[in-house]
């Protein structure tokens, strides 16, 4: 069993994002329990992974412990983080119930700054979850931002958010993207270590984005120019942003409405596609007879809300 942390910029699309990839659980505020005994490093709205040892009301966390056979659960120096809310760490509850540990094990060593074994206590409305730290967000989205990247246009996706979409689709393998643009998506692909392919109907988006993924070293990166309206070659997993009115050589619905008719075609599997909120996406998509299997509002700003589809 793993225990998920997320994130609460959104806890819809952090709980879609987990699932895709590990599979349905239980949420219970920003926690999420899922049966699984695998880890990721391609979460983007996931704060940390924990292995789910127990959980129990917030004043019998002594008593909880004491249960645990602690002697298998640390391999080598341990640690204790005992976190009141998602960022905020107890020092003093830490020193209490990390000492408690400490007395149970046979030949206790602690390391503060590189423990072998990281326990952590998440307390909630008055529950609190025990587990061991198998992995914590270290990703520098921000470092990442598309102002950094030689290639740069007005709009574009922010990293954080391209690497979710891409998550949102469950590949392991390889992502398509029909409107790359300067490779917003593709870069996250690439460096989660998928295979990215994009192409785009403009070629001077196609320089562009190829110029973005050498400075980000993704070599096995595949873009080329090719008019959306007329792929004719099936993709199993795609997650592309279309352009929407003067970006767009087509504008607006004619736009999303042909293109939602090309996917239906040349889709294999999964498609994860990003819709303004002021369009009547739903109606598109039922003309073109693909299924919507989930839908995530994304607020961007107070005049600007964005909706992601999950489509089959």
């Amino acid at each position: 069993m793993r225990l998920f942390l997320l994130s609460r910029e959104n806890i819809r699309l952090a709980r879609a994002e987990a699932e895709a990839i590990f599979g349905k659980g239980k949420l219970k505020d920003n926690v999420l329990l899922i049966n699984t005994i695998k880890n990721s490093e391609r979460l983007a709205y996931t704060r940390m992974i924990l292995e789910y040892i127990s959980e129990c009301s917030e004043n019998k966390i002594g008593q909880e412990i004491k249960k645990i056979d602690w002697n298998k659960k640390v391999r080598g120096s341990f640690a204790l983080e005992y976190r009141k809310t998602d960022s905020e760490a107890s020092h003093s509850l830490n020193a209490k119930y990390g000492g408690m540990i400490y007395d149970i094990l046979r030949h206790p060593k602690v390391d503060l700054e590189a423990p072998k074994t990281k326990i952590v206590i998440i307390e909630k409305n008055n529950t609190a979850y025990i587990g061991i730290l198998k992995w914590k967000n270290s990703e520098e989205f921000y470092a990442r931002r598309p102002n950094t990247r030689p290639e740069q246009m007005p709009i574009t996706v922010l990293p954080k958010f391209a690497r979710a979409c891409v998550n949102l689709a469950g590949s392991e393998k390889e992502v398509y993207d029909p409107f790359c643009g300067v490779g917003g998506f593709l870069i996250e692909a690439g460096l989660m270590k998928l295979k990215p392919i994009g192409s785009d109907v403009d070629e001077n988006m196609v320089k562009m984005c190829k110029n973005n993924l050498a400075y980000y070293k993704i070599r096995n990166s595949r873009v080329f120019r090719q008019d959306a309206l007329k792929i004719n070659k099936k993709y199993d997993y795609i997650v592309t942003d279309p352009p929407y009115g003067k970006a767009s050589r087509i504008v607006g619905n004619d736009l999303y409405g042909r293109f939602l008719i090309k996917l239906k075609k040349i889709l294999g599997k999964k498609a994860v596609i990003i819709f303004p909120s002021f369009l009547n996406a739903e109606r598109l998509i039922e003309k073109s007879k693909l299924k919507i299997v989930g839908k995530y509002p994304v607020y961007v700003h107070k005049s600007l809300t964005r909706n992601v589809f999950v489509l089959e």
